[in-house]
């Protein structure tokens, strides 16, 4: 009998702690994207976040066990931009279909999330600028799917919801290596939720 009431309690305070999740939401935003890898750290080289648009999909929150669960799928654009010294820049846009799991926990009127996604790669293209004399080279590239495949890794947001939009924030982290980096990017988005 105590063991019964305990549990009822623990689940009553789990949903006043993680909040009642949302319904069927659509997204549209952007993204800075960026890279983390040993091509980065070489001598000579400088990094600059660029942004990517669009970044658009579907979310849906469900309770498993009591706890609220944000499942989800969309186009993610991910990349890098970077210059080897004056003469040399080198830029990848990679697009993505990501699909994710996030658990939330509300703290006031914000949401909070953290979960794991694991995108497929879909094509991107890679773009070279070279300075040569009074000339620039240009030089565009398809991604190889060899080298851009399978992405995963972690993803962790605030939301804030206002009526039936909400306003979100994600730092999304890749593990995989695609093409010896690993891409990173900082996404915001509107979100209406249906229901």
């Amino acid at each position: 009998m105590n063991k019964n009431i305990f549990f009822i309690v623990v689940l009553i305070n789990c949903n006043l702690i993680f909040g009642e999740p949302q319904g069927w939401g659509v997204y549209l935003g952007g993204s800075v994207a960026k890279g983390t890898g040993e091509k980065f750290e070489a001598t000579g080289i400088k990094e600059k976040r660029f942004m990517t648009f669009p970044d658009f999909g579907i979310s849906r929150g469900v309770l498993i066990n009591e706890i609220p669960i944000v499942l989800g799928g969309g186009f993610q654009n991910k990349g890098y931009k970077i210059e080897f010294g004056k003469n040399e820049k080198e830029e990848v846009i990679a697009r993505y279909f990501d699909m994710w799991v996030m658990m939330q926990h509300s703290f006031g009127p914000v949401f909070a999330k953290a979960g794991f996604f694991t995108g497929m790669f879909i094509d991107g293209i890679k773009k070279k600028e070279y300075q040569f004399l009074d000339s620039t080279l240009l030089d565009d590239e398809n991604l190889s799917p060899n080298k851009y495949g399978l992405d995963f890794g972690t993803k962790v947001g605030l939301e804030f919801p206002i009526a039936t939009f909400s306003l979100s924030l994600e730092y999304i982290m890749g593990f995989k290596d695609q093409d010896e980096t690993k891409l990173n990017n900082l996404s915001f988005n509107i979100r209406y939720y249906i229901n």
